[in-house]
């Protein structure tokens, strides 16, 4: 939202923050009829945009909650514009709070064979598909869609580009495919070099090798903001409280290995805990870092205006989903904590692992997603690197697995 205001901003088509890019919430409250205490009415649309452009849209919520008193953000959206355009990609939901039925999902997504679709060098369908009635909620509107099939964010072969699909699928870990040199068919020039896939034994190693690549000058914001370290959420945040069972009070990625060099999750009894800002690289045994947004500049944190990934001390910080989705990075180096783990030669996701309530929480109290929003907050992680993708796995067996698909 921040990098939206901005370029609204830039463009002169707002004087002030929030005046065209908003939250799905504020642009609903924004059109919606007004209590006597002025609290809006998310059933009580009122006026509409012209056009509406919702960027991650698979994040809109499909119930409410504190925040929200509607039942489903993109019918307020609808109900609200004229026209509504949705960027929208199923594997990137993440909380149980964002899943669709079965059967309103078939309804936004048709399912439709491949053969149907004419694809062209740019990646889409090239045109839109003929509007088509869409009744849902009880009301009518016209749907149709853009259909794409590549992505663009990963400068990568064919091959490196499938192995990271499978992976983030939770398909398989097949041998790392060596990525080449790409030249230009006329001048013979190199125009991309090869994408860099490496598996590191430590976490420790891994965030060194990334705060390398991120002080190289290379374009980006003064060679900072171009690679970060990540990490699934499997270690306890709490943004806006103090974190009282360690030291620093901050809320940490920590980690130690043990007698028999196997990473185990938090310090060893003993173990001198906590966050060193002056040594941020720590021991060669203990890794510890701060998660998003819990270093402070002076007194204070990140501006409202300001993105993550690109201000130059958070470059110490362990970035999450929460951070990170929608952004691209030169390189990511990615810590796969123990909700990813590998048995029997299948990736299985265990929920219990993991510290994200929204991904694990069950749907009415029933229906649980866990599995599905993990695999797709790995899928999210793995592929914010446009030039490489670093590794570590807490899990033996996964870090195992890697490894050998490293070597081979």
């Amino acid at each position: 939202m921040h990098v939206y205001n901005q370029i609204a901003s830039k463009l002169g088509l707002q004087k002030h923050f929030g005046e065209v890019a908003l939250k799905p919430s504020q642009f609903i409250n924004r059109f919606s009829e007004k209590t006597t205490s002025n609290r809006a009415i998310a059933d009580k649309p009122r006026g509409k945009a012209d056009v509406v452009l919702v960027d991650e849209a698979h994040l809109l919520l499909t119930q409410g909650d504190q925040g929200y008193s509607g039942k489903n953000m993109l019918h307020d959206l609808l109900r609200r514009a004229k026209v509504v355009i949705a960027v929208f990609d199923p594997n990137q939901i993440l909380q149980t709070s964002q899943r669709w039925s079965e059967e309103d999902q078939d309804m936004l997504f048709p399912q439709q064979a491949e053969s149907d679709v004419q694809k062209t060098a740019t990646g889409y369908s090239g045109q839109l598909e003929r509007f088509v009635p869409l009744n849902m909620w009880g009301d009518h509107y016209l749907l149709s869609r853009i259909c794409l099939h590549r992505q663009f964010r990963i400068a990568a072969d064919d091959a490196t580009i499938r192995w990271i699909d499978d992976f983030a699928d939770g398909k398989r870990i097949g041998r790392i495919p060596q990525d080449i040199w790409e030249k230009d068919r006329k001048t013979g020039e190199y125009v991309r070099e090869p994408f860099e896939i490496r598996v590191f034994d430590s976490p420790v190693e891994l965030f060194k090798a990334i705060k390398e690549r991120a002080y190289l000058k290379a374009s980006g914001v003064d060679g900072c903001g171009l690679s970060r370290v990540v990490a699934t959420y499997d270690w306890e945040y709490k943004g806006g409280k103090i974190n009282d069972s360690s030291p620093d009070g901050l809320w940490n990625v920590e980690m130690h290995r043990d007698a028999q060099g196997v990473w185990r999750m938090g310090a060893a009894p003993g173990m001198q805990r906590g966050y060193d800002a002056f040594n941020p690289d720590g021991r060669a045994d203990y890794f510890c870092h701060p998660w998003n947004y819990e270093i402070k500049v002076g007194d204070k944190g990140l501006s409202l205006d300001a993105v993550w990934a690109e201000s130059p001390h958070t470059l110490n910080e362990v970035g999450s989903t929460f951070s990170i989705q929608g952004f691209d990075l030169n390189y990511v180096g990615v810590i796969i904590g123990p909700s990813v783990t590998y048995r029997e030669g299948k990736i299985v996701f265990n929920e219990k692992a993991s510290c994200n309530k929204r991904a694990v929480s069950k749907r009415n109290g029933s229906i649980s997603y866990a599995q599905s929003n993990l695999r797709n907050e790995l899928n999210v992680l793995l592929k914010r690197g446009v030039h490489g993708l670093y590794l570590f796995a807490v899990d033996p067996e996964l870090q195992a697995a890697l490894k050998e698909a490293a070597s081979k």
